[in-house]
């Protein structure tokens, strides 16, 4: 499997502009990540290493899925070219800033709706693209991803995501349902093409 490392945030105490603006980490990351992966195709990779140390296996997720991307089968070209120019995250920040209520992060508990608030701005993110989000089975074994890589430094079990986290969450939901399935579509087609050439 290709592996790609995205630019780590800053780890340890954070930095005295980070403590007064908590999304200073999610917009260094995007900056960074925008340099980093510009280049690196539409799969940007099928294993990422996030920051905070979540490690996200895209195809062992991409079969549960399935159906996120079939119903926005219509949008895939245009989801490809937003994620990699980086405007889909960005407007994830942007969800992200109008539904935080302080604190610089979304809670993982379930409101009187059914859904966190973390679930609530994953749906958030994707109808504002025009797309039909997952539902909050189908986010949850990638929200656990990110969960159970914060845990190891939490006394207290997690209960909250930070803007960082959230934005990693969408960035690996999106590359999960949408760019697995445009690698494997790619590599399907030059497989045929290389038989076709044999047997001419």
């Amino acid at each position: 499997d290709l592996r790609v490392t995205e630019s780590p945030a800053p780890r340890g105490p954070r930095s005295f502009v980070a403590s007064l603006h908590p999304e200073a980490e999610a917009i260094q990351w995007l900056v960074a990540r925008r340099a980093k992966l510009g280049d690196a195709g539409p799969s940007g990779g099928h294993v990422i290493s996030y920051p905070g140390g979540a490690v996200v296996d895209l195809r062992r997720h991409a079969p549960g899925l399935v159906g996120v991307s079939s119903v926005n089968a219509a949008r895939r070209g245009e989801v490809l070219r937003v994620l990699e120019s980086g405007e889909l995250l960005h407007d994830a920040l942007d969800a992200f800033r109008r539904m935080c209520r302080g604190g610089g992060a979304l809670s993982l508990l379930p409101e009187a709706g059914g859904l966190s608030e973390v679930q609530d701005f994953v749906a958030v993110v994707f109808r504002q693209s025009s797309l039909v989000p997952p539902s909050d089975a189908q986010m949850g074994p990638i929200i656990a991803e990110f969960t159970a890589a914060g845990a190891a430094s939490c006394i207290e079990p997690r209960s909250r995501l930070t803007a960082l986290e959230c934005l990693c969450v969408v960035d690996a939901l999106c590359r999960a349902s949408f760019c697995v399935e445009a690698d494997m579509r790619s590599s399907r087609s030059s497989s045929r093409s290389a038989e076709e050439r044999m047997r001419e």
